[in-house]
């Protein structure tokens, strides 16, 4: 099974040779797809200030003691910038003032993995999103239209200007990693004193892929992070709970159960590399039965027990393993259902085969066309066991023959066209002999 870094709802039985499922065992998977107590499952497409930097500090992971004095932090510096800001709030001018606020007061080195609010604001240390939404909180304490936009490597934000004076639809970009970054790729002047000027221009750069997004999907941006960081560190199991919060903050959106499946299968590919499987189709089916089916869970399930029924058939009598095939029938698609039960009569046929038992080899091969009709790789794998045996026949009559015993060797070539009638091989050793 491959790891993704990426919608029929099946529902399985266990196969008969694992234990059964314990009601505490599905009470622990169940319970792994509840969201955490505190993450605001009714955060609001537009949030306020206070409600979207909480919503953020929960994503981060802060708890509630320290998530009450980083409120009262960002309040207190709200409190200090926002009466230095024109009443015409939403301009670029103010946008700048805010921006160089957040620099001078709390952001000092970027660091492309640190994306977390609460981290940002104690260290002073920020990515793309953890500098964007610590610039969305202010904007929004100052009244100003705005949305954080995402790419598929990047995380910035828009205004929108809203007054009269301006044209319909006006809006500039807010490159929040740098403390020029308001209306990236304007010219901007800075004085540096005695008459003395520098010029500034920040590139808009990462931009390709851009789309708005709403509150919910920035603050989830935290989780998506957190759970990238996770999967760098090869964390599988840590990831799921993440990625159960941010589908929450997110109503359940499609994307974000779209995460969330990626981590469910990653997570259950791993359990199954430890010879796990059984907690990992549980786990699927438990993620299935709360949010529903997706391709990721259905291509782990089918590919998880078709490799549990073949390790069924490798480990156990033709009939046990034939009745395993039917049990399971249900959880494999078609094409495996086939494949296995062609495999359970050609992996006896060959287990015989190899202790040169040609016959039972035979048999087992006819048994398996007559239940599957004329299947190419049986015919194949009969024919050949067909010729050995012919082979054995008449290897140990040539040497009767040639040592004197030619009676011995001629009621041998008749007793293997008994077992193999009209074989060419041994008709032509008969009228050889004759």
């Amino acid at each position: 099974m491959k790891r993704f870094f990426l919608t029929a709802i099946f529902l399985f039985t266990l196969i008969l040779s694992l234990p059964a499922q314990s009601a505490d065992a599905e009470k622990e998977s169940a319970n792994v797809f509840k969201s955490s107590p505190d993450v605001n499952l009714n955060l609001p497409l537009v949030a306020d200030a206070e409600e979207f930097a909480r919503a953020a500090l929960t994503a981060s992971g802060c708890g509630a003691e320290e998530t009450e004095a980083l409120l009262e932090q960002l309040e207190s510096l709200s409190a200090e910038i926002i009466p230095k800001l024109k009443k015409k709030a939403g301009d670029e001018e103010n946008c700048e003032k805010i921006l160089s606020f957040i620099y001078e007061k709390i952001l000092s080195k970027y660091s492309l993995y640190q994306t977390l609010f609460d981290q940002a604001m104690t260290s002073g240390v920020y990515n793309c999103v953890s500098s964007a939404l610590i610039f969305m909180y202010f904007a929004k304490r100052a009244g100003i239209s705005l949305t954080a936009v995402e790419t598929p490597k990047h995380a910035f934000c828009t205004v929108y200007t809203v007054y009269p004076s301006d044209s319909a639809g006006k809006k500039f970009d807010v490159e929040t990693t740098n403390p020029y970054g308001v209306n990236p790729g304007k010219k901007r002047s800075q004085n540096l004193g005695n008459g003395a000027k520098a010029y500034i221009t920040v590139p808009a750069k990462n931009y390709g892929g851009r789309h708005d997004v709403d509150d919910r999907r920035a603050v989830a941006l935290i989780y998506e992070n957190r759970i990238a960081e996770l999967q760098r560190q090869k964390n599988d199991a840590d990831t799921v709970q993440l990625a159960v919060d941010a589908a929450a903050i997110q109503q359940n959106s499609s994307l974000s159960l779209d995460t969330l499946s990626q981590c469910v299968v990653n997570y259950a590919v791993n359990l199954s590399r430890h010879s796990r499987e059984r907690e990992g189709i549980e786990l699927v089916n438990a993620a299935v039965r709360q949010f529903g089916g997706h391709k990721r869970y259905s291509e782990y399930l089918t590919s998880t027990w078709h490799n549990l029924v073949l390790a069924k058939i490798k480990s156990s009598s033709m009939q046990s393993a034939l009745l395993e095939v039917e049990a399971q029938k249900e959880n494999l698609l078609p094409r495996d259902y086939l494949d296995l039960k062609e495999f359970a009569y050609t992996w006896n046929a060959q287990k015989a085969a190899a202790d040169h038992n040609w016959k039972a080899a035979i048999e087992i091969d006819d048994a398996g066309l007559a239940a599957l009709g004329e299947n190419k790789n049986i015919v194949r794998q009969k024919n050949s066991y067909v010729h050995n045996y012919a082979v054995d026949f008449y290897n140990e009559a040539a040497r009767l023959y040639n040592a004197g015993n030619k009676a011995a060797a001629h009621s041998l070539i008749r007793k293997g066209l008994e077992e193999l009638p009209d074989n060419k091989m041994l008709l032509q050793a008969l009228n050889q002999m004759k």
